[in-house]
């Protein structure tokens, strides 16, 4: 917002210590749509590795495409969303993060309260010297648990007394870390 008549270029010397890194690329992505569950899912635990499939299910555009072209990388994912059930009893739930369709870290959460009850749902993972590779995909998927007859609502309002689209919407963030 200068009101000069010519750009006004300045050398800023950047330090370089040993395991400096700066974002290479970071990526935010919205989804209003969410998902809903309903009857029992399965309580099995989860592999890191495992494929995409078997129950999980995609939040509709909680999926973002990175690049890696260092060797020595880190890479954080964070997902914010809400959940929401109907029902009384506990709900339990998991949510992962998929890069190539491939398991790489998931969390399992529970949710209690009356019906319409609600909480945030946070989840941060980072991963380490990735592949050097273009146009990783990272998707966000969540799957039922016990929902003890209820309805689950992830990033979608399914109590519109409690909640809107707005409110429970899911916002994932991709980071890349490389070294400078």
């Amino acid at each position: 917002n200068a009101t000069l008549a010519a750009n006004d270029w300045k050398s800023i010397k950047i330090a370089d210590g040993q395991g400096s890194t700066s974002v290479f690329s970071m990526n935010t992505v919205e989804d209003k749509t969410g998902l809903s569950f309903t009857g029992d899912g399965s309580t099995s635990s989860y592999s890191q590795g495992a494929p995409l499939a078997n129950g999980w299910t995609v939040i509709p555009t909680a999926v973002d495409k990175f690049s890696v072209t260092s060797a020595t990388n880190k890479v954080t994912f964070s997902l914010q969303t809400t959940v929401q059930k109907l029902g009384t009893g506990s709900t339990g739930y998991a949510c992962g993060v998929f890069v190539d369709d491939t398991l790489r870290a998931v969390r399992t959460d529970v949710i209690l309260g009356e019906t319409g009850a609600y909480k945030i749902f946070n989840l941060n993972a980072t991963l380490t010297d990735l592949q050097q590779k273009n146009n990783y995909t990272v998707k966000v998927a969540c799957i039922k648990r016990n929902l003890n007859g209820g309805t689950l609502g992830i990033g979608r309002a399914v109590h519109t007394d409690f909640l809107n689209a707005d409110m429970s919407q899911s916002v994932l963030t991709t980071s890349v870390l490389q070294p400078y």
